[in-house]
């Protein structure tokens, strides 16, 4: 039995960055980490990210980040985390300075002149989340979990802000499993900016409209529903995989 809940536990949470560190070293993905000895992955967007778990039974087993509009939401216990690692310091120790430091408000705003565009069309009208850094442990990966993982993310993107949002994610393969939910094309480069150094690969952006005429399919509308209940209710979603 696996769930997704909000990871709570500041154990769950060092054990989280230190999973997505230590995933994204394996592959492609590793110039999206930042240097540090404490062997975590934690960059500023993590002070205004919510993060989710995927747990098998109690064992965190997956996670991912809701990165959210940083005027809105600060971290703190991702800032004593990073503090006690020294990897953050003072300028960013509260929601101020954090504001104050030049970082752009979602990492994908950054990746291109498109997605940059594209974030200052949507921005004056509906409030924007970016879901990212997805992980799973090798012995627990598979396509269906993984679309339960993608179903929970856009259900709490929908409850943390309301129904008129757009939820970005980035991808480097498997663009289907987001297709199939009403995700569309925002575009797709074979370079892209991260940490400030140009990188080559494939790499395409999708958003998915959760606003009024939604591109969510239709017959999933009910389902996500019911997700959202179980997570307002339970404070979990649960799936027998």
């Amino acid at each position: 039995m696996y769930s997704f809940r909000e990871i709570v536990q500041n154990s769950d949470l060092e054990k989280y960055f230190r999973l997505r560190r230590d995933l994204y070293l394996q592959t492609a993905l590793a110039p999206f980490l930042n240097d540090n000895d404490a062997g975590i992955d934690l960059d500023l967007h993590d002070l205004h990210s919510k993060f989710y778990g995927l747990y098998a039974g109690e064992d965190l087993v997956g996670g991912i980040r809701l990165i959210v509009d940083k005027a809105a939401h600060y971290n703190s216990h991702v800032y004593d985390l990073g503090r006690r690692h020294r990897i953050y310091d003072d300028r960013c120790g509260d929601p101020a300075g954090l504001q104050a430091l030049p970082h752009d408000d979602f990492p994908f705003v950054g990746y291109s002149d498109e997605t940059r565009a594209f974030y200052e069309r949507w921005r004056g009208d509906h409030p924007f989340c970016e879901a990212g850094r997805f992980v799973i442990c090798d012995d627990h990966r598979g396509m269906k979990l993984a679309q339960f993982v993608i179903e929970c993310t856009t259900v709490t993107a929908m409850i943390h802000s309301g129904a008129r949002v757009g939820l970005g994610v980035t991808f480097a393969s498997y663009p289907k499993a987001y297709r199939r939910y009403g995700y569309h094309y925002i575009g797709e480069t074979e370079h892209y900016m991260v940490n400030g150094v140009k990188l080559a690969g494939v790499v395409g952006r999708l958003c998915l409209d959760l606003s009024e005429g939604s591109s969510v399919p239709e017959h999933l509308h009910d389902r996500f529903e019911g997700m959202a209940e179980e997570f307002m209710t339970t404070g979990r979603m649960v799936a027998a995989l």
